[in-house]
């Protein structure tokens, strides 16, 4: 019996011609695809951010689109921020300005909420920033995270900021105060109630 199932195994699969599977991308897929190809393109060559990959949340409608990036510089909190608020500028600015991507949207005007932008630090040839040093800067549904390498190599990124897009736009901006760290706790508030006895 296990021969005779064997020999019918090897001629199915002699006899079976490989079809290359053509997989075609819709409409909606295409628009996607233009806009953040030429936002990629744009922001490697104004702020030297390679591109190295993409995101996107799209079964119905379009709910969020992405774009992640290697920086080889060094960069503090500040110069982090004015990178991802550029490419979410770049991102919703391009998406909001096609007319034929509009209909795709889940919402419009697509927003900061809307953008996902990864850009992971390096050093200049491409290896690993040193612990304590910025190492990932992120953007996910309108909040910035800031985080620094560990000391070990096989340790996690430690958050240390996580501010709103509005909070960062007013901060690059200097109209707001110095951001609080997020591994500084917050002060608490303490109030005096004193009860008069007439």
């Amino acid at each position: 019996m296990r021969i005779c199932l064997l020999v019918i195994a090897i001629a199915f699969l002699i006899g079976c011609e490989k079809v290359p599977i053509k997989y075609q991308l819709s409409t909606k897929q295409q628009l996607a695809d233009t806009n953040i190809k030429r936002v990629a393109i744009k922001l490697k060559n104004e702020f030297g951010l390679i591109p190295c990959g993409t995101a996107g949340q799209m079964m119905h409608q379009i709910q969020m689109l992405g774009l992640m990036f290697d920086y080889r510089q060094s960069a503090d909190i500040e110069a982090g921020r004015k990178l991802l608020i550029a490419a979410i500028q770049e991102l919703i600015s391009a998406v909001n300005a096609d007319e034929q991507l509009r209909p795709y949207l889940n919402n419009y005007p697509f927003c900061p909420k809307n953008i996902e932008i990864e850009i992971y630090l390096q050093n200049h040839d491409g290896s690993r920033v040193d612990g304590g040093r910025l190492s990932v800067i992120t953007a996910r549904k309108g909040i910035l995270e800031y985080k620094i390498a560990g000391i070990d190599p096989r340790a996690f990124s430690q958050v240390i900021l996580t501010e709103t897009y509005e909070e960062a736009l007013a901060r690059a901006s200097g109209h707001a105060a110095s951001p609080q760290s997020a591994t500084e706790p917050e002060k608490p508030i303490f109030y005096l109630t004193v009860s008069v006895d007439k």
